[in-house]
């Protein structure tokens, strides 16, 4: 009679070590189609945005796109809680509010916008159709 060795083996093995190399994996970057968000869990727009961050040369950056990354990256942050405090904004950024929002809907609705990911420019989109139905 034959054992299979395979088999013999993985039955001694502690349970926890059948999936040492899944444990061990490097997470995947955020996806950037909508197909591809599919086949998982999606992340959040903060893990997104930590992953774009990643990813882009800070040292290559202009001034504007500077400026940008800080404004989406404070609305990212503070989005589920109303936007942030006008207290916050005003010492983050020195500018009230409105001008805050202004700027992100300048942003959402330039080529600028390009740079980001799809689910942060969706979220800037949803923010600037907001905002202009408020008014």
């Amino acid at each position: 009679m034959r054992v299979d060795t395979n088999d013999a083996v993985s039955q001694h093995r502690h349970p926890h070590q059948r999936n040492e190399h899944r444990q061990n994996a490097k997470p995947m970057p955020a996806p950037h189609s909508s197909s591809a968000a599919a086949a998982g869990p999606t992340p959040t727009l903060p893990r997104i945005f930590d992953l774009f961050l990643q990813t882009t040369d800070s040292a290559k950056k202009t001034a504007a796109e500077i400026d940008d990354d800080l404004m989406v990256e404070f609305f990212i942050r503070w989005n589920r809680y109303g936007g942030g405090p006008e207290e916050h904004i005003m010492t983050t950024f020195g500018i009230t509010k409105s001008i805050y929002l202004e700027r992100l809907r300048t942003l959402a609705r330039s080529d600028r916008i390009n740079r980001y990911p799809l689910d942060i420019a969706r979220a800037l989109n949803t923010l600037a159709i907001k905002e202009v139905r408020k008014k």
